[in-house]
């Protein structure tokens, strides 16, 4: 019973943080948007720079089908109790639930290890530890890479292939160098992965099965995410604009 006392506790929490937060800074909060179906001027304006972030470099959009307007008009939409991000939160709530029953954590980055002790001409203790408890991250990450692309490629039409598109927040800080670009992309994926394993798991397996599973180290890591995320923003990006337009 206390158990599920706090379960509710926690599903509580969770709703009026949901219903309090605004999609756009200084926006007016979830509830207040899916109640009165209008946004202000400014939020107009972020949704109109979300649209033309999104549409840069993707496939010619030619004529949308009824899903794609869909996903194109509740993808910037400042409303977080939309129909269809209703029913894509409650289908991942019941994978991710769905996969604790079968004791399979739902995680991507331990495959990276997995990878890494089979390629590797040498062998460690981490990697062994990693091998012998290995479940279906492999799948899920390639599940997670065959999904995005089919999306991009046939229902978003977001998909950039191999074309050069820098996004907006990173080139009116570095300029339109793709050189300064790859180092940036590939040298902060590196220190995001090793950061990851070295705190036994990623936002998936922490904050995401550890959420739900009410961990404390799920909301550690959570927390820890956050500071670093907005450090790492403010000393990457400084006052550099995100917008599309610059």
């Amino acid at each position: 019973m206390f158990t599920l006392a706090i379960a509710g506790l926690y599903a509580i929490a969770l709703l009026v943080g949901t219903a309090l937060l605004p999609r756009y800074a200084r926006g007016k909060s979830s509830l207040v948007q899916a109640l009165t179906h209008k946004p202000d001027p400014r939020e107009q304006e972020l949704i109109a720079d979300t649209v033309a972030y999104l549409a840069e470099g993707g496939l010619d959009r030619g004529t949308l089908g009824r899903f794609e307007r869909m996903v194109a008009a509740d993808v910037p939409n400042p409303n977080f109790y939309s129909r269809a991000k209703l029913g894509t939160s409650a289908l991942l709530g019941l994978v991710v639930v769905l996969a604790i029953f079968l004791h399979q954590i739902f995680g991507e980055s331990t495959t990276y290890s997995w990878v890494i002790g089979y390629t590797l001409p040498f062998r460690s203790e981490y990697t062994d530890a990693v091998n012998q408890k290995i479940g279906w991250e492999p799948f899920s990450d390639i599940g997670t890479f065959l999904g995005a692309l089919i999306a991009a490629v046939l229902v978003s039409r977001h998909f950039q292939g191999f074309r050069s598109v820098i996004p907006p927040s990173w080139r009116n800080r570095f300029g339109n160098s793709p050189v300064k670009r790859a180092i940036g992309s590939f040298g902060g994926f590196f220190i995001l992965m090793f950061g990851t394993r070295m705190a036994d798991g990623c936002t998936s397996g922490h904050i995401l099965s550890g959420g739900i599973q009410m961990a404390a180290s799920g909301w550690l890591f959570a927390v820890a995410v956050f500071i670093g995320m907005i450090v790492t923003a403010r000393i990457t990006y400084g006052n550099a604009t995100d917008k599309v337009a610059g």
